[in-house]
C-alpha cells in the first residue's frame, strides 16, 4: 500500500496517520511517497498523471475521451504536468499477474466509511493472494 503525497497537502497528513494505523491492523506494508518534487534529481510522479497523457488516452481511452482530448489538448497537457494528491495505490499479485488499484483523492465526507471499506478491501485482497 503506497500513498503518494505532497508536503503542502493538509488532507495527506491526516491520511498518512490513518494509513499507518491501517497498516498496523492489517499487517500490510505502508509506504508514503512524496511526489511532485520536480526540482529533485530523481522526481517521482503520481500514478494518476499518466492517465492524462495523449498516449494513454489513445491506447486506453474511449471514443468519447479521444474526441474530448483533441478538443481540450492544452488542458490535458496541464493536467499531465501537475501532480494530483493524495493518490493511494494498492498492489498485489493474483495468479501470477500484478494487479493495481489506484484511488485518487479523498473527501472529508464519508472519510470514516472510506477507511472501513479500505480495510475490508485489503483483507479480501490478502485472503485471496495468500490463502
Amino acid at each position: 500500500m503506497r500513498l503518494q503525497y505532497r508536503p503542502t497537502c493538509p488532507r495527506c497528513d491526516e491520511l498518512i496517520e490513518l494509513l499507518m494505523e491501517v497498516s498496523a491492523r492489517t499487517g500490510v506494508q505502508f509506504i508514503p511517497e512524496m511526489v511532485g518534487a520536480e526540482l529533485e534529481t530523481h522526481a517521482v510522479f503520481d500514478e494518476v498523471r499518466k492517465t492524462y497523457s495523449e498516449s494513454w488516452i489513445k491506447n486506453f481511452g474511449t471514443d468519447k475521451q479521444k474526441k474530448l482530448y483533441e478538443k481540450a489538448k492544452p488542458l490535458f497537457m496541464h493536467l499531465e504536468e501537475s501532480s494530483t494528491v493524495p493518490v493511494l495505490i494498492l498492489e498485489w499479485d493474483a495468479d501470477g499477474k500484478k494487479r493495481q488499484l489506484v484511488i485518487k483523492g479523498f473527501l472529508k465526507e464519508g472519510f470514516e466509511t472510506a477507511i472501513k471499506n479500505l480495510i475490508y478491501v485489503i483483507s479480501e485482497i490478502t485472503k485471496r493472494s495468500y490463502g
